[in-house]
């Protein structure tokens, strides 16, 4: 029963981090030149821009799927 109260949140929880993971996968198979510069140089701003980039992106292909 007390694991009942937080399936809810686990749930969620899983689902983004999922996201972010299979986001991060996709980033080092297709920008892996501008993923390992970002992280080289310590600016994740460039890798959480390339992240917002694919989520906006897929997005749009959901939408334009429906």
């Amino acid at each position: 029963m007390e694991l009942g109260r937080f399936s809810l949140s686990l749930t969620i929880a899983g689902i983004g981090t999922l996201t972010i993971a299979s986001m991060l996968i996709w980033l080092l198979l297709y920008e892996p030149v501008a993923l390992a510069g970002a992280l080289d140089q310590g600016d994740l701003s460039v890798v959480a821009q390339a992240l917002g980039t694919a989520l906006l992106k897929t997005v749009a292909a959901l939408f334009r799927y429906l």
